[in-house]
C-alpha cells in the first residue's frame, strides 16, 4: 500500500468538496481546536506557504493536508507532547533562511532544500520525512560541509506517540493458512 496523500485523505476523510481552512495561500498557525480532525488547503497559486514560524506547544495537535506545493519559508517547532503533520500532494520546497524543521511530512513528489549560496544555513529537521518522488539538497555550508551537513535528520519517537488516533493506520494483514503447510 503506497502511504501517500490520496491514502491519508481517503482514510482521513478529505474530499473534493473540503473546504479550505485558509483563506489565501499563506497559512499562518491556526488556534488549536482539539476536535477538527485536520486542516485542508487547496492553493489557488502556485503552492501554499508557511511564511510565519509555527510553534507547536505540547498537547497541541495538527494534521494539515495541502493539495498542492507547499514552500516552508519559516521555522516549524514542535514541543514534546505536540504534534504536527504536513500531507502534501506536490513538492515541499524549504527556503534557504530556515533552519527548523518539526514534524511528519509526508510528499508525493519532492523534498528540495534550496540555497543561498555562499551563506547558506543547515536546515535541521526533526521527525520524519516520507517522500515518493525523491529529494534534492541544496544546501551548500562551503568551508562548514568539511564538519557539519547542510541538511540533518533527526528522528522523533514522540511525534509517533502523539499522533492523532485519526492518523493512524493498523497495517497488519491475518491470513489463514492450510495446517501443516508452515515450516516445510
Amino acid at each position: 500500500t503506497l502511504m501517500n496523500y490520496d491514502y491519508f485523505a481517503a482514510h482521513m476523510g478529505v474530499t473534493p468538496n473540503t473546504p479550505n481552512d485558509w483563506a489565501a495561500d499563506t497559512m499562518n498557525k491556526p488556534a488549536n481546536n482539539p476536535s477538527k480532525v485536520f486542516y485542508y488547503i487547496n492553493p489557488s497559486g502556485s503552492e501554499a506557504s508557511v511564511s510565519t514560524p509555527w510553534i507547536v506547544a505540547s498537547g497541541e495537535s495538527y494534521v494539515v493536508f495541502v493539495n498542492g506545493d507547499l514552500r516552508i519559508a519559516s521555522n516549524i517547532t514542535v514541543a514534546d507532547g505536540g504534534f504536527v503533520a504536513f500531507i502534501v500532494n506536490g513538492s515541499v520546497r524549504v527556503s534557504p533562511a530556515v533552519t527548523d524543521i518539526a514534524g511528519l511530512y509526508v510528499v508525493d513528489s519532492t523534498l528540495i532544500t534550496e540555497s543561498n549560496g555562499s551563506t547558506d544555513v543547515a536546515a535541521n529537521f526533526q521527525g520524519s520525512v516520507v517522500t515518493w518522488g525523491g529529494v534534492n539538497f541544496g544546501r551548500d555550508l562551503v568551508a562548514g560541509n568539511l564538519s557539519q551537513p547542510g541538511e540533518k535528520f533527526t528522528y522523533r519517537p514522540d511525534l509517533l506517540t502523539n499522533m492523532p488516533d485519526a492518523m493512524k493506520v493498523f497495517a497488519l494483514k491475518w491470513e489463514e493458512v492450510v495446517p501443516g503447510t508452515i515450516g516445510n
